[in-house]
């Protein structure tokens, strides 16, 4: 072997063992900086970012205007909200200053839930889903998640009882909306509902739909069992029933199937609105109101010796 040739492996192996050690070692003093974990909640048109620091005796700081953030940024004291797209960048610091952990995140609104409803044409029916304005519907007839893949909706679709109908709304730099569910048992397509019925379960949606909650399925047997427990209120207004047991018993002595249920009672609004108002001022009937858990309700009403009984059901099948 020549000695040129012998340099040139030489050469080599000494590049080879310099770019091995440059791959292999670390820089000294190195460290990895934390990404700081977050929670991300969704109500009427805003959306509510969350920042969890690593250390809560650490300080936050953040902007949303696309800078960089330093100690000289806003403080994060709670949740940031926006009502539309928006670039958060955050830093944690210590109590040295040290830069300790860090966060960039676009945040967006949801898009309200699609509404969907049964109507009637030449006597054939009909789910009609309609969304907020600038919004797209695409909706599945067999079960599946929508996406921008699925049927895009153009006008009411054919239905037959049983046929679940699915339905998600997307809108350009929003979030896409929860998807909202449609199905009725062949008895739920005869049910005829009273007005105070009716008038209860369209101001429920519209106030779930305002909070970012899906729509209810007004439940025909629910129905029957909250107007039972409207009438025992005229006897005990409270959420135990004249014989002692709880309300929501009424669930097994009819055999309503559930996974999860509850209940709202009011009494002396004489009307569906004023009801519906009292149950959202009220904290616990307002959560039950807008409880994501449930996906049906039954509606009572009864009106003796002058004052009007209301009750909600709800629960999850």
């Amino acid at each position: 072997m020549s000695t040129a040739i012998k340099r040139i492996i030489s050469l080599l192996l000494v590049m080879f063992i310099a770019v091995s050690a440059f791959v292999l070692i670390p820089p000294v003093n190195a460290s990895a900086e934390y990404s700081l974990g977050y929670r991300l909640r969704y109500e009427g048109k805003y959306v509510y970012l969350t920042i969890e620091p690593k250390d809560s005796a650490d300080t936050i700081y953040y902007t949303t205007n696309g800078k960089t953030p330093t100690a000289k940024s806003k403080v994060l004291t709670g949740a940031i909200k926006a009502s539309k797209k928006v670039t958060v960048k955050a830093i944690e610091l210590d109590k040295s200053g040290k830069r300790a952990a860090s966060l960039k995140i676009t945040i967006k609104p949801r898009v309200q839930a699609p509404d969907t409803g049964l109507v009637t044409v030449d006597g054939k029916k009909y789910v009609k889903i309609t969304a907020v304005k600038g919004a797209k519907i695409y909706y599945t007839t067999d079960g599946s998640e929508p996406t921008k893949k699925s049927s895009l909706y153009t006008g009411p679709v054919p239905y037959t009882a049983g046929t679940v109908v699915s339905a998600r709304a997307y809108k350009s730099g929003m979030t896409a909306s929860k998807v909202v569910t449609f199905s009725v048992t062949p008895e739920a397509l005869d049910f005829k509902p009273s007005a105070e019925v009716s008038d209860v379960f369209k101001l429920t949606n519209e106030e779930r739909r305002a909070h970012g909650s899906s729509d209810l399925i007004l439940d025909p047997e629910l129905c029957a069992a909250a107007e039972t427990r409207a009438k025992e209120l005229a006897t005990l207004y409270d959420h135990k029933r004249p014989d002692g047991t709880r309300g929501v018993e009424i669930f097994d002595e009819l055999g309503i199937s559930f996974t999860v249920r509850g209940e709202n009672i009011a009494r002396k609004q004489t009307t569906a609105a004023q009801a519906v108002a009292a149950w959202m001022a009220s904290e616990s009937h307002r959560a039950a109101l807008l409880n994501e858990d449930f996906d049906s309700i039954g509606i009572g009403h009864y009106y003796a010796n002058g004052i009007h009984y209301w009750v909600q059901l709800f629960k999850r099948q």
